[in-house]
Formats: structure tokens, sequence, C-alpha cells
């Protein structure tokens, strides 16, 4: 069997899977405001006792942080990349709540490059040690962004064995390993992935918990990411922010699964609001230009239209997502799934 649950703001979902992907058993409880492992762990209860290959969870706890500027780690923000990389100062265009919660200090040193060996700046490693030591006390994690960190990376990892010298073993996150070549959503991805490192080793210490107590010690645990993959409970701690749109990514997934319908538009219909996606080959189609907390990043996250649930405009606000959801030949099924699919009129 493999078990999937979906920690969703109001309700968790849980569901038994046979190896064919057939589902056997269901279970949905109250969501535990604040505390999404709790919510998981009584939807696990909920379950008949069955032999679990392994599980896989969907968690709005990251995207809930940073929307709502809780739990967030302090973070240096490290720039590599000279004069030419000064002309937009890291976080610009950062609402200014949640940079006043994320934000230990910024920098931007000599460095960086472009695709050619001549191209490139040598690191200043002395003004990436000043920064370092001006963080000590101040910072949680450090986010180091270079100039074309994804095609050589070579300069933010030795930027990170100066800091690691000066603070010892803080958390690190190298944007060459999350984002594309653009400069500034990457960065920004960086500092939010660095930002939420705390919540994730809290949450994925109490995942654990939850599912040694449900299935027993050693199933192997996954948990979703924005892009409908899923990822281990360590790549979880290292790279949380992977985790951004999870929960919406599970939704979206389990719908394709539970009705058969690999390519569909989806409504997910919430006690607020709904929330329309869709799914292509049975994932979610990905956003162009994503954002989480008024922030642009560089994560993949599905592709989504909010509406009311209810008002005068309601149905037609509706009907107008669902078809600019739909792709530009042919037309896709609509599932309707969540607590209150039961009152979206057919049609």
């Amino acid at each position: 069997m493999i078990a999937g649950v979906e920690a969703g703001p109001t309700n968790t979902d849980a569901v038994l899977l046979d190896e064919a992907g057939l589902p056997r058993a269901t279970a949905k409880v109250p969501s535990v405001p604040d505390d999404p492992v709790a919510g998981v762990r009584a939807a696990l209860r909920a379950l008949p006792r069955a032999e679990v290959t392994r599980v896989a969870v969907g968690l709005r706890g990251p995207a809930r942080a940073v929307v709502e500027r809780r739990g967030l780690a302090r973070v240096g923000v490290l720039r590599v990349g000279g004069d030419a990389a000064r002309a937009v100062p890291p976080l610009a265009g950062w609402p200014e709540e949640l940079r006043a919660a994320v934000c230990a200090g910024t920098a931007v040193v000599d460095g960086g490059g472009g695709f050619s060996a001549e191209e490139w700046t040598p690191l200043d490693e002395d003004a990436v040690a000043r920064f370092a030591a001006g963080l000590a006390g101040r910072a949680d994690a450090v986010a180091i962004t270079g100039v074309f960190a994804p095609v050589d990376g070579r300069q933010e990892r030795r930027a990170a064995e100066i800091v690691r010298a000066e603070l010892g073993e803080v958390h690190l996150t190298l944007s060459g390993e999350l984002g594309p070549l653009g400069l500034l959503e990457r960065e920004n991805t960086a500092v939010l992935n660095a930002a939420l490192h705390r919540l994730a080793g809290s949450l994925a210490d109490g995942l654990r918990a939850a599912f040694d107590e449900a299935f027993g010690t050693g199933v192997p645990a996954l948990v979703t990411r924005g892009d409908g993959t899923v990822m281990g409970l360590d790549h979880l701690r290292r790279h949380p922010g992977l985790g951004l749109g999870s929960s919406l990514a599970s939704t979206l997934r389990g719908a394709a699964t539970l009705t058969g319908r690999p390519d569909a538009v989806v409504a997910d219909v919430g006690e607020h609001r709904i929330r329309v996606g869709a799914v292509a080959g049975g994932y979610p189609r990905q956003a162009f230009g994503a954002t989480i907390g008024g922030v642009p990043v560089a994560f993949w996250m599905p592709d989504l239209i909010r509406v009311p649930r209810s008002g005068p405009a309601a149905r037609e606000e509706l009907a107008e997502a669902v078809d600019r959801m739909q792709p530009a030949a042919g037309r896709l099924p609509l599932v309707v799934v969540g607590g209150g699919a039961g009152a979206v009129p057919a049609g």
C-alpha cells in the first residue's frame, strides 16, 4: 500500500492506494491551526491499519510562513557580482514587513562573471569575510548568490567556505543549486529557502515521528514539491523552498490520480474561495513568473487562479477561471474537489 496525505488549511485528507494506484481507504479530519503535523498524524490514525511501503505528504506550512511572515529565520544576503550587479540592490521590491522579518544584512562583493573563463572577476574574499563577521549574532542563515552561478558555482562554494569559517555551522543556501540564470528571482529564491530552514527542520522531525507511529520505523517518507514531484525529508531540510506550492500540487495530483483523469482542470473548493489549476499528464501545470508573499521567485509552483466561493458574481468568475485554464486546442474535463465541492452547481 501507498499512503498519501494533503494538509490543507481547513481539512487534512489521507488515502491508501494499492500498487496499481487505486484508492482502498480515505480519511478526512479537521486541520490543526499552526500545526500541520498534528493534522497529518490525526488523518493517518483515521486510516485502517495497513502494510505501507511509502508515504507522501503535501504541506501548506512553508507557504503560510512566508505569507504570514511567521517562523522565518533571519538571513544574511550576500551577492557576488561586482559593479554590474549593484544596479538593483538585494531584496529590492520586497514587501517591507517581509524584508524586516527576514533580512539580517546585505552586501554585494566583487566576483562573478559570464560564460567563459575570460569574463570572470576574482572573488573578493576579504569582503566576504568582513560581511560574514558582521553577521555574528544577527543571522540564523546566509544566502549566497553569484552571477552566473548555475553555470559555474565555484565562487559561491568558496564564499560559503569563508562564511562558515567566520560563523561556524550556520545554514547556507547557494542559489546555483536552486534556480536558473536570472539573478534577482534566483536570489529571492535562495533567501526564502534560507529563511525557511528552521521551520523545515521542525516539519521533517514531526513528520518522521508521525510516520513512524503510523507505519513503523523506516518507511520511506516523501514530501510533494511545487512541481508535483517528491523529495525526501532530508532534502526538505536542505531545500525547504522547493516545498512552496506543495499542498496545491498534492491536491492537483490527487485529483488526477483518484479520478483517473491525468489531463483536467481542477477546482479546489475551500471554505472561502476556490483555487483553479490544471494537470497535464497527471502533473500540475506550472506558473510563469511565480510569486510567493509578494516576492518573485524561481521556484516551480502550480499555475493558479483564485476566485471567491460566494457572492453575486462567483459562478461567472469560476466559469471564467475554468476557461482560462483550458488549453488552446480541445477542452479538458473539470474535476471539482475540496470540502465545498458539493456546493458547486453542475454545468
